[in-house]
């Protein structure tokens, strides 16, 4: 959960961008912003909308498409295209230094924070180059595919 100043802080980006692009500020497309920074990390667009219907609020899909691409090309949300499920996307304020473990198998995807190594990569580079964030995904097999793969194997 995002606290309400830094909530503020991203409807007034958000406004601006509406503004600076001429898009139209409606209720929906602020409702959508305030479930997504109540959000912990990563969600769908199927999250999204349940969530939306918990609260009785009604949305199209549609609409939750266009709104997270909008908010997408504002740079408030990231999305992530993790092999071929459904798209992920994350609150950018919420992106600190992370990288996801992707399974080929059972394509859960798990995040490891503030990795050392990557830290010193970024640090490096900050007198070349200023990032504003970055994705790093390391596709394999997780824990739990790699012990189902050896019990398998052990019974042949």
């Amino acid at each position: 959960m995002i606290d309400n100043k830094i909530n503020k802080e991203i409807r007034d980006i958000f406004s601006a961008y509406l503004t600076e692009k001429k898009l139209r500020k409606t209720e929906e497309r602020y409702t959508i912003l305030d479930e997504i920074c109540a959000f912990s990390g990563h969600f769908d667009i199927y999250m999204l909308h349940q969530k939306l219907k918990d609260t009785k609020y009604h949305v199209s899909k549609a609409t939750l498409y266009n709104t997270l691409e909008v908010l997408t090309d504002a740079g408030i949300v990231i999305r992530h295209q993790f092999n071929s499920q459904l798209a992920q996307y994350e609150l950018r304020k919420k992106a600190e230094i992370h990288m996801h473990f992707v399974c080929t198998h059972c394509h859960s995807v798990s995040e490891v924070k503030n990795p050392p190594f990557l830290q010193g990569s970024i640090n490096a580079l900050k007198n070349r180059f200023t990032p504003e964030y970055f994705s790093l995904c390391v596709y394999g097999m997780c824990g739990k595919c790699r012990n189902k793969e050896q019990k398998k194997s052990q019974k042949k």
